[in-house]
């Protein structure tokens, strides 16, 4: 017996969860719902994203992926919904779609801190609002580059869910020796989307004291990734999800040359202006949040150190402040 389910979104990431998902030794269909008619016209033509060639190369997919503009065909029958939309259009997506597909598990693959109704929230909350099942809604995070997931590298991943049954489900979906995917289980939802989205601003700041030591800027790192763990604990997440092993090797990952955020702050830190260099890439992640982060801590006293950290990071990526001085302000 097949399994169908559906990947919500056509962009790297989206492609590379539903590549890795064909792979499963189980009988798994996967069904890629995408926005653009020259994506679903090339998968169909060359079985490949023309889209995302720029970012992960020209990968053909296996026959087991299909394509489809039709939201609500694509959906039906399915069971599970991985989401792969942006946040920043989340909000207005689900508003519209969320009814189609609130009763098999939603894993949400998306990051980063979202804004609704005015109040700065987690994609889970967001999702809930919009009609989601709660009991139903789940997460993945990881050391995980698009780029990586298409070729064979070992993956490990972390599935946050409430409900055991969720996590169970969609990490049988995820960890096989096929998909070469390594799961860990978590029920610190909120936890692990922060971490999701936050290591991007750490990786920022690590990329704008690339120069600055051997020594400093690991502490830089270290010191602004504890911040972190102190917001997730005022959001309500877990005291120590930042240091299960998806999560940290994600800030590894993404501290680290390969990612766009890191390359955004090494860039400025050599000279170029932020707006020029978001402007030539697909996306700055952690810049997006940053505003939303430091609108939080606006709101919550015992955060105003940690505020005064994150403020001095986008002082220093928008040229108001030199890196020396993000340091010391940050050591």
């Amino acid at each position: 017996m097949s399994i169908k389910v559906v990947v919500i979104g056509g962009g790297a990431f989206g492609s590379a969860v539903a590549h890795r998902l064909s792979k499963s030794s189980a009988n798994m269909n996967v069904t890629l719902f995408v926005l653009e008619q020259h994506v679903h016209e090339g998968m169909i033509k060359d079985s490949v994203n023309p889209m995302i060639i720029p970012q992960v190369g020209e990968h053909k997919f296996l026959p087991n992926v299909t394509t489809t503009m039709d939201l609500a065909a694509g959906v039906h029958g399915a069971s599970a919904i991985f989401y792969a939309i942006p946040g920043k259009f989340s909000n207005d997506f689900l508003g519209k779609n969320a009814h189609l597909f609130n009763k098999v598990p939603f894993v949400n693959c998306s990051k980063g801190m979202v804004v609704a109704d005015g109040m700065i929230s987690t994609m889970k909350a967001i999702a809930v609002s919009c009609g989601i099942n709660p009991q139903l809604y789940a997460c993945i995070s990881g050391p995980s580059f698009a780029k990586s997931m298409f070729g064979e590298e070992k993956i490990l991943l972390s599935v946050a869910a409430d409900d055991e049954n969720v996590r169970t489900q969609i990490t049988g979906m995820l960890s096989d020796k096929s998909t070469g995917i390594t799961v860990y289980t978590s029920d610190d939802v909120i936890g692990q989307e922060l971490c999701g989205a936050l290591k991007n601003v750490v990786a920022i700041a690590a990329g704008l004291t690339a120069r600055s030591g051997a020594s400093t800027q690991p502490g830089v790192i270290a010191v602004l990734w504890n911040d972190v763990s102190r917001v997730i604990k005022a959001m309500d997440g877990g005291i120590e999800v930042h240091m299960n092993p998806p999560m940290f090797g994600d800030l590894i990952a993404t501290c680290g040359t390969s990612s766009r955020n890191y390359t955004f702050g090494e860039r400025v830190a050599n000279g170029e202006e932020a707006l020029a260099v978001i402007a030539a890439m697909p996306s700055v992640e952690g810049y997006n949040s940053l505003p939303l982060l430091i609108r939080y801590c606006k709101t919550m006293p015992e955060l105003s150190e940690e505020l005064g950290r994150f403020q001095a990071i986008l002082h220093c990526a928008e040229g108001r402040i030199t890196i020396s001085e993000l340091v010391n302000l940050v050591i």
